[in-house]
C-alpha cells in the first residue's frame, strides 16, 4: 500500500488555545485528503485506488506533540505520510486504555445509579462528571447492539442483554452520553482497540456556538484530556477500595437476574 496526491489544509481557527484548569494547551486542526493505492495482489473485488479524507487535531502538552486522527485504521502510516516523518519510532501509539471489565463497570455504575463522580479541589470549584445514559454496547459473542436507556423501563430494556453479559466478558465497545460541568451533553463510543467515535452533532455545552473546526477540536480535546482521564481515575479508585472487582461483578449479575425475575 502506498499513498499519493496528498493534500493538507491547516484550518483557520481564531482561538487555538484549550484551557484545562490553569493550563493553556495550544492546538491546530488539519484537514487531509489522499489517494490510497493497493497492490493488485492484495485485491479481492476491490478498487486499486480509493480516496480518503479526514482530519488531525495536533496539540502540545509539556513539550510533547500529540496527534488525534479521525482514522483509526493504519493511523501511524497515514500520519507518517501526511506529515513527512521518516525516522524510526518518531510516532508511537498512545491509545486510550479500554477493556471489557471497564465497559462492564460503566454499565454497573449507571444501572445502580452510582453514575456521578465529583472532584473536589481546594483551588477551584467542584467538578462533576455524570453518566447520563448508556446508549448501547457490543461484544464478540453477537452482532446485536443491546440498549440500556434512561427512558422507559430500564430493567425490561436489559432482558435481551442479560444472557449476553453472563456468557461473555468480551465486550468490545460502549456508547455513552455524559455531562461534565458546563458541557451538558457529550455522546461518544469507546472501543477496546483504543479508538473513540465522537458524535459532534449531539454535543451541547459551552462550545456549541464556536465555528465548526474550533468546536470539533475542542470537543475532542475535552474528551481525550478531561473526560477519559476522569473515567479512568474513577474506575481505578473503585478497584483500589474494592468497590469493583470479581465479587462486586458477580453480585451485579445476580442482581440483574433477580430484577428480571421480578419484572417478568
Amino acid at each position: 500500500v502506498h499513498y499519493k496526491n496528498i493534500t493538507i489544509n491547516k484550518c483557520s481557527i481564531e482561538n487555538k488555545n484549550y484551557q484545562k484548569e490553569s493550563e493553556s494547551i495550544s492546538f491546530d486542526k488539519i484537514d487531509f485528503r489522499y489517494t490510497k493505492v493497493r497492490p493488485p495482489s492484495a485485491l479481492i473485488n476491490e478498487k486499486s485506488e480509493s480516496i480518503i479524507s479526514g482530519y488531525i487535531v495536533v496539540y502540545e502538552k509539556k513539550s510533547v506533540i500529540y496527534y488525534i486522527i479521525s482514522k483509526h485504521s493504519d493511523s501511524k502510516n497515514i500520519l507518517r505520510n501526511i506529515l513527512n516523518y521518516t525516522g524510526n519510532k518518531e510516532i508511537v501509539d498512545n491509545k486510550i486504555a479500554v477493556d471489557s471489565d471497564f465497559i462492564i463497570w460503566l454499565i454497573y455504575k449507571f444501572y445502580n445509579s452510582l453514575n456521578v463522580y465529583s472532584i473536589n479541589d481546594d483551588s477551584q470549584e467542584e467538578q462533576t462528571l455524570k453518566i447520563d445514559s448508556i446508549v448501547g454496547f457490543k461484544g464478540d459473542a453477537e452482532d446485536e447492539i443491546s440498549r440500556i436507556t434512561t427512558d422507559g423501563d430500564t430493567v425490561m430494556n436489559l432482558i435481551s442483554s442479560i444472557a449476553f453479559l453472563l456468557e461473555s466478558k468480551k465486550l468490545t465497545s460502549i456508547k455513552l452520553k455524559v455531562r461534565y460541568n458546563n458541557h451538558q451533553k457529550l455522546v461518544f463510543k469507546l472501543h477496546t482497540n483504543g479508538s473513540i467515535n465522537i458524535d459532534i452533532d449531539e454535543y451541547n455545552g459551552d462550545f456549541r456556538s464556536l465555528e465548526e473546526d474550533e468546536k470539533t477540536a475542542k470537543i475532542l480535546l475535552l474528551i481525550y484530556l478531561e473526560i477519559m482521564p476522569l473515567l479512568s481515575e474513577w474506575y481505578e479508585e473503585d478497584k483500589s477500595v474494592n468497590n469493583w472487582g470479581g465479587i462486586v461483578y458477580n453480585q451485579f449479575l445476580d442482581k440483574l437476574i433477580t430484577d428480571i425475575k421480578e419484572k417478568v
